[in-house]
């Protein structure tokens, strides 16, 4: 299991680690970028659920055994890097969409990241566009208060 607290810092470390790379390799910072919203979100979604570890596959698998509160239609939350998916289990997709600045800052961040052509290098950023993911992704991590 993963601690939230450890959660927290890695955001962190990513967002500073993606901001970095951004003069160097734009692209690669987006990714990273991206991955910082999923680590916060993970640990929202520990606080929504009052646990203090956020389950990792080998986690997964045990709450996914017979006789446990947990099937396979839980268990995937803890695998997925669906930004939209693990909103929901935040419990703050519904409060989201009255924050007009969060709302338009996850649909930006949501239109570039986990997008194929990124994550395999086959589509290279612009500082710019970089850039205006980077500013979209704090302030998401400002919305979650993780900065």
């Amino acid at each position: 299991m993963i601690n939230k607290d450890v959660l927290k810092r890695v955001a962190q470390e990513r967002l500073d680690l993606a901001k970095r790379l951004l003069p160097s390799d734009p692209s690669f910072a987006v990714y990273i970028g991206g991955y910082a919203v999923e680590i916060t979100l993970k640990n929202v979604i520990c606080d929504h659920l009052g646990v203090s570890h956020f389950p990792d596959t080998t986690d997964a698998k045990y709450y996914s055994e017979p006789g446990t509160k947990w099937d396979d239609r839980i268990t995937k939350v803890f695998k997925t890097h669906n930004l939209r998916t693990l909103l929901y289990f935040t419990g703050k997709d519904a409060t989201i969409s009255t924050d007009q600045g969060a709302s338009f800052a996850l649909q930006r961040v949501e239109k570039l990241w986990l997008r194929d052509e990124l994550r395999y290098g086959t589509k290279q950023l612009t500082s710019n566009e970089a850039q205006e993911f980077m500013d979209q992704v704090e302030v998401l991590l400002r919305y979650f208060q993780v900065i």
